[in-house]
């Protein structure tokens, strides 16, 4: 693209013009720091939560015309891209010269910009998926990363009062069947060819990170008779058994023998194997592969689901276990499912979090659970003996509503994830300290304690609270320094008492403010 100079002179006119042009300048101009780039979608969720109104077209209206002024080039979303603008001159000096301050546009290069990319030890999968949101770095400069791995969530700890999930309700044993099924491999093969057996259930995350050597001495253990662990399933569709445990070796065994993709590499006996697919083994070696015995425990369909979550949280122990909200979105695929999935790649939620829940583990989706489980069930009415319980029956309630108070549902998120962040900017949900500029990662008790509170008020007590927004603050700050608080907010935080003190306290908080 040709560069142009910006006139000054012209884009004060479309200042004085442009409705959407002036919001938008006056957010920049109040910007401390420029973007290389901003996409549509989130400038949308930025200026409704300044309290505009406007279309996606409208914006690109604009976008398009700042392109004409030499500002940068306006790049339709295609192929999962966001559609975005990329400047060419600086985000904050075009904002505060729009709006009439004594200021020079200042241009940049593509190596000056600040590209909106890794967040946050992003890794090589993450970087290659086009639909990602992410902040620009200075956005995110002096951020905790939060728990390990990277997540951008707080780690949450547990305590002898809200450990980890216990079966506490009573269940009738005799309805619990986990049957064992001696098979081989080749029946194993059969079922996933008829895709009777799912590969890739709510978690696949974990089916195919085993690098090629690792498979390939998967099959050499077979071919010199090493025995394999066993498998668990969900039977809870007998047509279609879900992998409870046994992904990745089912996803070898898949590639080698069906899809014949796999080629042995570095086995560690069978040299003259080395370099071979499944065709190419002599027929003798093919059949002992597929004659291996292998044992299969089956959980029947009459398995309480509080019970087969926790067989699933105790069997997967190995490698990276499953989250809690992986195991829950393999259980519950349906409405539930697909509406946390919108909802946590939603802009209005990306806004509010600044971006800052990695999905790899679908923290993303517990915080949206969260919410949504204390939307539909008010925390003076938690009786959950933990938190895990309470969640796992709001998945099940969440595929059983009807159309229309799920698009309510929705309507509700989003505009509670919209007026927090009107309330508490880039801030929102995170631990603060007084003097301490670096910005912590999300503490989830706090996504559903504020979200859950913040979308219970009028838009007129959203209001009051956002022009007194410095004392709400400075309540919350005290509040942060209470012990009882802070451990109500840090760990055993499905504990109901715990639960009750962050709730109240909050509305403590609200209610003072408001006054």
């Amino acid at each position: 693209m040709d560069v142009k100079t910006p006139n000054v002179d012209t884009l004060r006119q479309l200042y004085r013009d442009n409705p959407v042009a002036r919001a938008f300048f006056d957010h920049a101009a109040r910007r401390e720091r420029d973007q290389s780039e901003t996409k549509v979608d989130r400038i949308l969720v930025r200026l409704r939560a300044d309290g505009h109104e406007f279309r996606r077209r409208e914006i690109i209206d604009l976008f398009r015309k700042m392109q004409d002024q030499g500002l940068g080039q306006f790049v339709e979303g295609r192929h999962g891209w966001p559609s975005r603008f990329v400047w060419s001159t600086g985000l904050t000096s075009v904002g505060r010269a729009a709006i009439g301050e004594p200021q020079t546009i200042e241009h940049i290069s593509s190596e000056d910009g600040v590209v909106d990319g890794s967040h946050e030890g992003t890794d090589e999968r993450e970087s290659r998926r086009p639909t990602d949101t992410t902040i620009s770095k200075e956005d995110n400069e002096g951020e905790d990363l939060g728990e390990v791995g990277g997540t951008g969530l707080e780690e949450e700890l547990e305590d002898d009062a809200g450990g980890g999930f216990e079966i506490t309700e009573p269940f009738d044993p005799a309805r619990i069947r986990v049957d064992t099924k001696p098979m081989v491999i080749s029946l194993l093969m059969d079922r996933i060819r008829n895709r009777e057996i799912d590969l890739t259930p709510g978690f696949q995350r974990k089916g195919g990170i085993w690098s090629k050597k690792a498979k390939s001495q998967l099959i050499e253990s077979l071919l010199i008779r090493i025995p394999l662990p066993a498998f668990y399933m969900d039977g809870g569709d007998e047509s279609r058994w879900l992998v409870v445990d046994g992904l990745q070796r089912l996803s070898t065994l898949k590639s080698f023998v069906i899809d014949k993709t796999l080629v042995l590499d570095g086995l560690e006996f069978l040299s003259e194997c080395e370099g071979k697919k499944f065709d190419q083994l002599p027929r003798n070696l093919q059949r002992r592969i597929l004659e291996t015995q292998v044992t299969v425990f089956l959980i029947q369909e009459n398995t309480p689901p509080e019970v087969k979550f926790n067989i699933f949280k105790r069997i997967n122990t190995g490698g990276l276990p499953l989250s809690s909200q992986e195991i829950r979105h393999a259980l519950h695929q349906g409405t539930a499912s697909a509406l946390l999935q919108d909802l946590a790649e939603s802009a209005e939620f990306r806004t509010a979090t600044n971006e800052g829940i990695r999905d790899d583990r679908m923290g993303d989706r517990e915080c949206v659970l969260r919410l949504l489980a204390f939307m539909r069930t008010s925390y003076r009415d938690y009786r959950s003996k933990n938190l895990d319980a309470f969640l796992n029956q709001c998945m099940i309630e969440l595929n059983e509503l009807p159309d229309s108070e799920v698009r309510n549902l929705e309507a509700r998120f989003r505009r509670a994830m919209v007026d927090c962040y009107r309330l508490f900017g880039d801030q929102a949900f995170r631990k603060q300290k007084r003097g301490n500029p670096r910005r912590s990662p999300v503490n989830r008790a706090l996504f559903e304690v504020w979200s859950a509170s913040v979308e219970l008020l009028t838009p007129s007590d959203v209001q009051q609270l956002e022009a007194k927004s410095a004392d709400l603050r400075e309540r919350f700050l005290s509040a942060l320094e209470e012990s009882d608080f802070e451990a109500a907010i840090t760990y055993g935080t499905g504990d109901a008492r715990k639960v009750r003190l962050r709730f109240s306290k909050i509305e403590e908080i609200i209610k003072e403010t408001l006054q």
